[in-house]
């Protein structure tokens, strides 16, 4: 996604203030418009035009219909449409706290809208339904499937497992952690180079991975947006190092790895936050944004959560690179107010004096909070799977199976409420394939 940083400020006559417009998603014929406002509106609608709009006249006004019940100061967005490609474009967003009857004006940013190409999408790859052979041992599953789950954990890739048609299961089952991931904690992350020790890691240069862990956040998600009611948001929707997310290693050494962001790609740093600093009042200061609608959060607490900086400048002073630091208070997480604190080396210990407010991007990073992560190679098709299958007949693959078919399956029933699934994957698991099973749940 593109985005595009352009700063306007004006005082309107109305008493308020739109600035820091910004645009990104710039397409040859849509952008969305993101913009802070000084104080509480009612009204909101964009004027834009291929001349300036900054004086509340000209150009064409879009109405967004935005519910006000979810306007924020810090980041409020607008969607722009129906534009003309390779078009420069003036655009003022105004506001209106009296329900329209009169408007704020004088604020004014411009983009430029991208050439139009005809170049169709590439048409999808088909997907291959081919499976290597099954090569290693058959472990029968008990007609009651009580050995069922310890079945499970004794297959390696390669087995198949069986369970006779007809059995009804009804625990829950779950798939060991990946054979092939390997684990670290926080103390083997530097976040500063992105980088993890994991003695003999076995990974090769370029090579695509994934992470997880068993609880808690991953790095660079200590603080994360607060859940509204429009959003609900966690630590692994954070900015960081998420799961389901595609990273690539660069191999430092035969136990040292940095965390790439594409193949021989920009190391992605575990952190997403911007701060600034105050040499005065010695407090760092975090703005809500429009990623984050309701402001921010920690999982364990702001005044227990080690948070570290980086710079792609210089550190304000006082700060140290690759040292934690805790809140010596908590933000209140509301999407129309910046928050700022103090930090110190320890929780609850002696502020750190800070003597000036450092240069370029400043950015709050972290080595996460779980007690154990893990990081595994991405899984081919190609490569050895554990297939758990019925023990009765079917249909060859690509045939509907159908009711009549029943009998020839096995069951995975759930036979009260539980909100856990009948069954799940372990962590990072992979290469584990189902045939023949009806999920009764």
């Amino acid at each position: 996604m593109n985005r595009l940083w352009l700063m306007a400020c004006m005082v309107s006559v109305y008493g308020q203030t739109v600035s820091n417009i910004t645009f990104d998603g710039i397409g040859d014929s849509s952008a969305r418009v993101i913009f802070n406002v000084s104080s509480p509106f009612n009204g909101l609608r964009v004027r834009y035009g291929t001349v300036s709009c900054a004086g509340g006249s000209g150009g064409s006004v879009q109405t967004n219909d935005t519910n006000m019940a979810f306007v924020q100061l810090y980041g409020m967005t607008a969607q722009l449409a129906g534009l003309a490609p390779a078009t420069a474009y003036h655009v003022c967003p105004e506001v209106s706290s009296d329900a329209g009857a009169s408007w704020s004006a004088g604020a004014d940013a411009s983009f430029t809208t991208r050439g139009r190409t005809q170049t169709l999408p590439t048409p999808p790859a088909p997907v291959s339904t081919s499976f290597p052979a099954q090569t290693g041992t058959t472990l029968n599953v008990a007609a009651d499937c009580s050995d069922f789950q310890a079945k499970i954990n004794a297959a390696v890739p390669g087995d198949t497992i069986i369970v006779p048609a007809g059995t009804v299961c009804t625990d829950n089952y779950t798939t060991p952690i990946a054979s092939d991931a390997k684990a670290f904690t926080a103390a083997s992350v530097i976040a500063s180079t992105s980088t993890i020790t994991i003695t003999s890691h076995g990974f090769s240069e370029n090579q695509e991975v994934h992470f997880s862990s068993n609880s808690g956040c991953l790095p660079g998600n200590a603080i994360y947006g607060a859940s509204t009611a429009l959003y609900f948001y966690n630590c692994e929707r954070a900015g960081g190092w998420n799961k389901n997310s595609k990273y690539y290693v660069h191999v430092v050494d035969s136990s040292n790895i940095q965390i790439l962001g594409s193949s021989g790609g920009s190391p992605v740093v575990p952190g997403w936050i911007n701060f600034s600093a105050d040499a005065i009042a010695d407090t760092i200061t975090i703005t809500p944004t429009w990623a984050t609608p309701g402001g921010y959060t920690t999982l364990n607490g702001w005044i227990n959560t080690a948070l570290r900086f980086v710079s792609s400048g210089s550190l304000p002073g006082g700060l140290s690179i690759d040292t934690d630091y805790f809140p010596l208070s908590a933000c209140t997480a509301t999407a129309n107010a910046t928050c700022s604190f103090q930090v110190a080396l320890t929780v609850g210990g002696a502020p750190i004096n800070i003597t000036s407010t450092g240069t370029g991007t400043l950015t709050i990073v972290d080595r996460g909070g779980s007690a154990t992560m893990y990081i595994a190679p991405a899984p081919t098709q190609s490569g050895p799977w554990i297939v758990i299958k019925t023990g009765g007949t079917f249909p060859p693959a690509g045939i509907r199976i159908d009711p009549s078919n029943d009998t020839q399956l096995f069951q995975l029933k759930k036979t009260a409420y539980d909100p856990t699934s009948v069954f799940v994957p372990g962590i990072l698991a992979h290469n584990w394939r189902i045939q023949g099973a009806l999920f009764n749940t």
